[in-house]
């Protein structure tokens, strides 16, 4: 099946990396990246590609969130 033409991996991890760092300024911007990169590889085979900057920036909100709590404090 061919990906759709319009869908730029790289713009998409850069708009969830920017969403990320909006809602978590604290963070290291490093690993805000690497989690942004890692969520949208994680539907690199989605048959619907406007879907995964939404559902990669959910993810990763879960997981920098988790994150956070397994943090001593």
């Amino acid at each position: 099946m061919e990906q759709q033409k319009d869908y730029d991996e790289q713009q998409v991890i850069e708009q969830v990396a920017s969403h990320l760092q909006d809602r978590f300024p604290d963070r290291d911007p490093g690993v805000i990246d690497e989690v942004a990169a890692d969520t949208v590889h994680d539907f690199a085979d989605a048959k619907v590609k406007d879907y995964v900057g939404p559902l990669a920036e959910h993810r990763a909100r879960d997981i920098l969130n988790d994150r956070a709590e397994s943090q001593p404090s």
